[in-house]
């Protein structure tokens, strides 16, 4: 068997090592032996009364092979809102296949969190020999929200509960946010309809998330880049201005700008900081959308931007000095939670009474819904230092209807004729802009044609409506979601069980690999690692962001091509999230499957594997 894989290796025909070969040949039983479970095997299929506990034993014996019915791909091309709608270039039936390692790196450029993306050249990530952290799934993170380890409801009272709860992490983490206003209070009056202003008189609230010092550390250890990660502006005489040079952000440069009395804003903190991106992640689980910070450090008596409107729900948090901030309502239904942030407005424009007029002291919090217009001003003597962390940025019913109405349309066009028909004779001679103010006097023949392309195309708009599938519109918008996604950060518990804590570890000291944990089994408990890092498609395609890193959409879109058959499997397991399942519990008829889902899932770093106790 060795010099059988060894030769296989040479020739590429199989991604392997000397040491997987000689793994293999330790746990092959004698070809005796292997006879005699075959034969079992054929006598157990003849009997109708075969136990789940019997097929447990040949499951766990050809469970490798069975793996080989996941397929990776990963996206090429760029694909449109995150959605994939090219066809698969590789057979899921395949008997074989290779895997590219996943790759948890941060790349040295990055790209800001709000607003559109910025085109730019691709750097070489080791120009620099300063570097972001890994961005990968974290095994070391520790756990954040709550202190204790969060309960996992599940169906067996042997299970072990430490392993955390995101759900119920996620919101731990928002509760603090948001003390003492519970979540409840805050969805039911605040959400979207208008802002939250909490004075706590607590200046550490807010401790762990960033401070100046980490702001400075940032400057001196990593390639922090103007414009990419950093903006310098000011705002002046009713005049807003961007000052970022060319090239890296170094700390004396930067802080020159800073006494000079330009504020600072760093664009994505989660790139450099690890508890910034620890508590992002998490989030994700509690809001479903992308999950972004900006950090705002200004000098005293100073205001870096002029007032404007986002585009997006905003948690301001105070974390050192003060800021005087002025909040003012819409000055119309139409700038209600709109769909991009407004340009500056000036001392001549009219901005009406402020609904909120306070200064923030650290441990303070100010929420504002999109489209509520606000400016920020440090007081005389005091710095400022505040991160304001965003969500539903284009994660409205309008992006979901165009999706539904994207694919309804591919649909209708495939199944009904009256969708293909050709325009009318002349249409583009009376209908448009310019024709739309004849009257019928003017024109009878023109008035006429107009009326009834109007009705006909009110007509086909209604038959439309039957071919509008939820379900697919969801999946859309969920894959754009999995997409821009920040990678999970797995907590200790989680780590533990998962692709990037088990396995076998090399001892130094010995200069050998130590044992693997013991194979995927039926009893055994599993998990979605994250529900915001895995959507199942219709198509049975499993769209992963564990490829992701820190910097937004700086990976290509990737998915696995599962087989049909295993497709109940995994929507089993995002319909019991985040409650653990036995393997046997998965809704696949052979036990031998439903251990190789769960064993292809688990090496891909999707699932959590747990022995029940």
């Amino acid at each position: 068997l060795i010099e059988k894989d060894m030769a296989d290796l040479k020739l590429g025909k199989q991604q392997v090592s000397a040491y997987a070969a000689y793994q293999r040949l330790k746990q092959q039983p004698p070809a005796t032996q292997l006879q005699d479970q075959q034969v079992n095997r054929e006598k157990k299929r003849q009997h109708s009364n075969n136990s789940t506990e019997n097929s447990a034993n040949a499951a766990t014996g050809s469970s490798k092979k069975k793996k080989a019915k996941l397929q990776e791909q990963s996206v090429s091309a760029k694909v449109e809102k995150g959605f994939s709608k090219s066809p698969s270039t590789t057979s899921t039936t395949s008997s074989s296949m290779k895997l590219k390692p996943q790759q948890h790196q941060v790349a040295s450029n990055g790209a800001a969190l709000s607003g559109k993306k910025k085109k730019r050249k691709k750097r070489n990530k080791h120009s620099e020999s300063c570097q972001p952290k890994q961005a990968g799934l974290v095994a070391s993170a520790m756990p954040i929200g709550s202190d204790s380890s969060a309960e996992i409801g599940s169906n067996s009272d042997t299970e072990d509960d430490s392993v955390i709860d995101p759900i119920v992490e996620a919101t731990e983490v928002f509760k603090e946010i948001i003390a003492p206003i519970s979540t409840e209070q805050f969805f039911g009056t605040y959400w979207e309809r208008k802002p939250l202003l909490v004075k706590r008189n607590s200046p550490s609230h807010y401790d762990d998330w960033f401070s100046t010092a980490d702001f400075d550390s940032m400057l001196r250890n990593h390639r922090v880049m103007f414009g990419e990660h950093l903006d310098v502006t000011s705002y002046r005489d009713g005049k807003r201005e961007t000052h970022n040079p060319e090239g890296r952000a170094l700390a004396s440069q930067t802080w020159q700008f800073y006494q000079s009395g330009c504020s600072l804003r760093l664009l994505c903190p989660q790139v450099f900081h690890d508890r910034v991106y620890q508590k992002l992640s998490i989030l994700h689980e509690l809001f479903g959308s992308f999950v972004g910070a900006n950090v705002y450090l200004t000098p005293p008596g100073t205001q870096g931007f002029a007032p404007h409107w986002d585009d997006i729900e905003a948690f301001v948090m105070q974390l050192e000095g003060r800021k005087h901030w002025r909040v003012y309502a819409p000055r119309s239904p139409n700038e209600r939670l709109p769909r991009e942030s407004s340009g500056n407005f000036g001392p001549k424009d009219r901005l009406g009474q402020p609904v909120i007029d306070a200064v923030l002291e650290p441990g303070d919090l100010l929420y504002m819904p999109r489209g509520f217009i606000h400016q920020g001003r440090c007081l005389d003597g005091w710095h400022s230092l505040h991160i304001t962390v965003s969500t539903y940025q284009k994660f409205a019913w309008t992006d979901l209807l165009a999706e539904a109405i994207s694919g309804a349309l591919e649909r209708a066009t495939t199944q009904d004729e009256e969708f293909r028909r050709g325009l009318p004779l002349g249409l583009l001679g009376f209908a448009g802009s310019a024709f739309g103010s004849l009257t019928a006097a003017s024109r009878d023949d023109w008035a006429n044609r107009r009326r009834e392309a109007e009705e006909f195309c009110r007509s086909l708009l209604a038959r439309l409506s039957g071919h509008i599938s939820l379900d697919e519109a969801a999946d859309r918008i969920a894959c754009g979601q999995v997409r821009d996604a920040l990678p999970p950060a797995l907590d200790p518990s989680e780590a533990s069980c998962s692709a990037f804590g088990a396995g076998p570890v090399w001892d130094a000291r010995r200069g050998r690999l130590t044992a693997a944990p013991p194979a995927v089994t039926l009893k055994s408990r599993i998990r979605l690692v994250r529900r915001s890092a895995a959507r199942l498609t219709g198509d049975s395609r499993l769209h992963s962001s564990l490829g992701n890193t820190r910097v937004f959409r700086e990976a290509e879109p990737a998915y696995l091509d599962v087989e049909p058959a295993l497709a109940p499997g995994v929507a089993a397991l995002a319909a019991a999230y985040p409650t653990f399942l036995t393997v046997a519990e998965l809704p696949i008829a052979d036990p031998e499957d439903r251990v190789a889902l769960a064993a292809g899932l688990h090496d891909r770093g999707l699932l959590l594997v747990r022995e029940q106790r």
